[in-house]
């Protein structure tokens, strides 16, 4: 009598392992896909309440934005609102993990942690960016450059912990409410890959990396499914995709309407020819 077999043959093992495979190639990139989702939606509730916590910074100081008087990871212009959110991890993006310690090595020794410009001693890079203008500090955004200059340090109160850090020598002096021409049209902040400022610049957002330096700011950009988070002044948030055409002055468009920069623009009038490209 012949006993019948019961083994795999090797055909079949072959053909489950193949079927597995193209299983796992189908799925994996959705399983990614799925957790990105999940981190574009913690970031855009990041921004949303870091965008709540201005705003209420606002109305106790006589509906005027912040101001920063500082560099560094301190001069971020969130650090001025802690009061009202408490909370330091908002600040952090959940898709940007570049490390303090690789930023420190190989841009500026200065955002080490526990050095002058990370006194707080974070691991991580902050992610968010403050409208500054559509050019860095141009007077267009939520700042005005300040006429006078400061030198020296001061103590900084940063989520309950005291902290020496450096004035700016030019602060960024904030604006009235009434300076902003259609606060729902006008960005306030979100993801950026200028971890210097950091702002909200067009030159920080454009994919073009010209050094090291910036390859490792631009980890992952843009940040979210091909797009990233803005909160507008008005304190409504939203995911944009990204937009790198390039306009008349050779910067990029990094959002769908490169006016919202301007706080003078009220959706009709173009200053600076905003629409024609800042010619």
């Amino acid at each position: 009598m012949h006993r019948k077999s019961t083994a795999f043959t090797l055909i079949e093992l072959l053909v489950v392992i193949a079927i597995i495979a193209i299983l796992a190639a189908i799925l994996f990139p959705v399983f990614a896909s799925a957790r990105e989702s999940a981190r574009k939606a913690s970031c855009l509730s990041n921004v949303k309440q870091m965008g709540l916590a201005h705003l209420m910074y606002q109305q106790d100081y006589d509906e005027t934005t912040v101001t920063s008087w500082s560099y560094g990871f301190p001069g971020d212009f969130s650090w001025y609102v802690q009061p009202y959110m408490k909370n330091l991890q908002i600040l952090f993006c959940p898709s940007f993990k570049v490390s303090t310690s690789s930023y420190g090595s190989t841009c500026n020794a200065n955002y080490l942690p526990g050095n002058v410009d990370n006194p707080t001693g974070e691991q991580y890079m902050w992610g968010y960016g403050y409208n500054t203008g559509h050019q860095w500090a141009n007077d267009t955004g939520l700042t005005r450059n300040a006429s006078y200059t400061l030198s020296g340090t001061y103590d900084l109160v940063i989520n309950g912990r005291v902290v020496n850090v450096r004035y700016r020598v030019r602060p960024l002096l904030g604006i009235a409410q009434a300076e902003m021409a259609a606060p729902a049209q006008l960005i306030m902040l979100g993801d950026t890959a200028d971890t210097i400022v950091p702002g909200l610049g067009r030159g920080d957002l454009s994919l073009t990396i010209g050094s090291q330096c910036d390859q490792l700011r631009k980890t992952n950009w843009p940040r979210h499914s091909g797009g990233n988070n803005l909160v507008y002044c008005d304190g409504h948030a939203k995911w944009y995709r990204y937009n790198n055409t390039i306009l008349a002055d050779g910067d990029p468009a990094v959002v769908p309407d490169v006016c919202t920069y301007i706080s003078s623009y009220d959706g009709a009038n173009n200053p600076y020819n905003c629409k024609g490209g800042f010619q």
